[in-house]
């Protein structure tokens, strides 16, 4: 997937509202991932939700940072929408990831 909004995460990480680690390795995932649902992404991230508006939100680790991503899968493109904190993001009606 070509990942636009990169700035968003490189903003966070020098905040210091986002682990470096966690986000360089969610980037690397998204580069390379080839999701073409919305369920793609549900399935691969445990604790990942779809928010109101087409938006995903995808929680990076256990201690509560997260990207909000807007994916349009006919172009294979995923915009970074927010990065950081999981309650800096507003969130509305959501379905949360069943993965097992």
């Amino acid at each position: 997937m070509r990942v636009v909004g990169k700035v968003r995460l490189v903003e966070a990480i020098e905040a210091g509202n986002l682990p470096a680690v966690a986000a360089c390795a969610w980037f690397a995932e998204a580069v390379e991932a080839q999701w073409a649902v919305t369920d793609d992404i549900l399935k691969a991230y445990d604790g990942a939700e779809e928010l109101d508006d087409s938006r995903i939100l995808v929680p990076l680790d256990n201690t509560g940072h997260c990207v909000v991503i807007l994916v349009e899968y006919r172009c294979a493109s995923v915009l970074v929408v927010y990065a950081g904190q999981r309650g800096g993001y507003r969130m509305g009606n959501r379905r949360v990831s069943g993965r097992s």
